[in-house]
């Protein structure tokens, strides 16, 4: 005689209609939450939940696995989930007991039972969607813009990545500037010298920064050009100076 044996299953399926053909005592249902600077959808819910089977050594042919047993395991699919910013941050990370994934999309991450995944970000003042924590930035200006102005590159981002691949960021190491800027005196004025915004008495006269271009910096810096007068010399009435 053979019996068949039944067991609920009220996880999975829709609301209309719930289950998905898989007894409930080999699911685990995972949530998705947030740090609260944003959301786990692209359609901004800020929590969304999975149902997870679980199977002998993560392998559907070996038949299902209880909670709680040893070779119990199962992965994420987490569709339609991604990690979606609030104005002003940056996606950094998902976290949860065991680990971290860096990707928005949080599939294939492991599960042995009940759990949660929370979204974490970070803020991005630039707005390039990279959180400013992992990158240094310089920045060049005029102390002046009536007396010489400076051109090029101004606002110049470094982003750090702990792989070649830069799929992973990095806390920042130091680094130095590269200098693709130019300094452009007004009529009457010459450049004299840069200095560290904050720090005045750290200076150099020369028009490319060789000196202070030469430094490595370990955080966000800005480059102030100066210009003076410079009505002594040459030849042209209508423009003095030299």
């Amino acid at each position: 005689e053979i019996n068949a044996v039944y067991a609920v299953d009220d996880l999975g399926g829709t609301e209309e209609d719930p289950g998905d053909g898989i007894p409930d005592k080999y699911q685990v249902v995972v949530t998705y939450d947030t740090d609260g600077n944003g959301y786990v959808t692209a359609e901004e819910a800020e929590t969304a939940t999975e149902v997870v089977t679980l199977y002998k050594d993560g392998e559907p042919a070996a038949g299902w696995a209880l909670p709680g047993d040893p070779d119990a395991k199962g992965s994420t699919k987490a569709e339609g989930i991604v990690a979606t910013a609030k104005d002003g941050y940056a996606f950094d990370k998902w976290v949860y007991e065991d680990g971290s994934c860096p990707d928005a999309v949080p599939a294939d991450i492991p599960v042995t039972g009940e759990m949660t995944i929370t979204a974490q970000f970070a803020a991005d003042e630039n707005g390039d969607n990279i959180p400013d924590k992992y990158q240094i930035i310089f920045t060049y200006k005029s102390e002046n813009d009536a007396t010489g102005k400076v051109t090029g590159t101004t606002y110049e981002v470094h982003t750090f990545y702990e792989d070649e691949e830069e799929t992973t960021y990095a806390t920042p190491s130091e680094i130095s500037p590269n200098r693709e800027i130019k300094v452009e005196a007004e009529k009457g004025f010459a450049f004299d010298h840069w200095y560290v915004d904050g720090d005045q008495e750290r200076t150099d006269y020369t028009e490319a920064m060789d000196v202070l271009g030469a430094e490595k910096y370990s955080e966000d810096t800005t480059f102030v050009a100066v210009f003076s007068e410079d009505n002594k010399g040459g030849t042209d009435p209508e423009d003095p100076g030299d």
